[in-house]
């Protein structure tokens, strides 16, 4: 019997191309939030889920205050998550205001990335 075979067993050929069984479906659904910009932000995000009864309910999938720079937050939407909302916040000095709204129908993979400075900021996809 050969030492090295010359066929590794799927497991193994997955594990070393560094992805899990599933975790390639979940990398289709993971949604990010990076901070780039000179602030703090807070993030939510949220989504239309399958409920238990079937039928969508809005739920939220991820959540975060005082995020500093050159941090983020991701999360992976559930399978069958039919929409879903980022809202991100940046810290002004004494609260927190609205830097971008991002809606994503169909569900996939994105970052949304915030740039600028406390009075002049922006997002990228």
């Amino acid at each position: 019997m050969p030492r090295h075979p010359a066929v590794l067993p799927a497991a193994l050929a997955l594990l070393l191309a560094g992805a899990l069984p599933g975790e390639a479906a979940a990398q289709e659904h993971r949604l990010c939030v990076q901070n780039r910009g000179g602030f703090v932000i807070s993030t939510q995000i949220r989504g239309m889920v399958p409920g238990a009864s079937g039928r969508p309910e809005a739920r939220t999938l991820g959540l975060q205050a005082g995020i500093p720079v050159m941090q983020g937050l991701c999360v992976n939407a559930p399978e069958g998550t039919t929409q879903v909302e980022i809202l991100v916040r940046v810290f002004n000095g004494s609260d927190f205001v609205e830097a971008c709204r991002v809606r994503v129908q169909p569900v996939r993979a994105i970052t949304v990335t915030a740039h600028g400075t406390t009075l002049q900021h922006h997002c990228t996809q």
